[in-house]
């Protein structure tokens, strides 16, 4: 006998499940009219607008990642190279970047120093 209880419970929820199921299907195919009724809203159009601009955001997606990449593979190499200490040590050759470079790093010092004498 509990087999034919656990087989009767079975499909009940079957049945339940089938029945939220077709209920569910009912109410989203009705959903668009009555929003469109109530609103004015049409789903339809919403949704091509929608994909639109998912669209443009793949694409803008698409042309931030090749500037990454070549943040990445160009600037930040290129970026080291001239930040070697042996292209500081040359006083005699510095051009312009670099003296500016050296009062900001110097500035930066001075702040992160004040800093943390104030946080003592």
């Amino acid at each position: 006998m509990a087999w034919k209880d656990k087989l009767q419970d079975w499909c009940q929820t079957f049945v339940l499940a089938r029945s939220i199921r077709r209920g569910s299907e009912q109410f989203w195919s009705n959903f668009g009219d009555s929003v469109k009724k109530e609103t004015g809203f049409d789903l339809k159009d919403v949704n091509v607008k929608v994909g639109e601009y998912l669209g443009q955001a793949g694409e803008e997606l698409k042309r931030g990642g090749t500037k990454l990449e070549r943040f990445r593979t160009e600037l930040v190499p290129e970026f080291v190279s001239w930040n070697q200490w042996e292209r500081w040590k040359d006083i005699k050759s510095w051009e312009p970047k670099r003296v500016a470079a050296l009062v900001f790093y110097v500035f930066i010092a001075v702040v992160s120093c004040q800093r943390i004498y104030v946080a003592i």
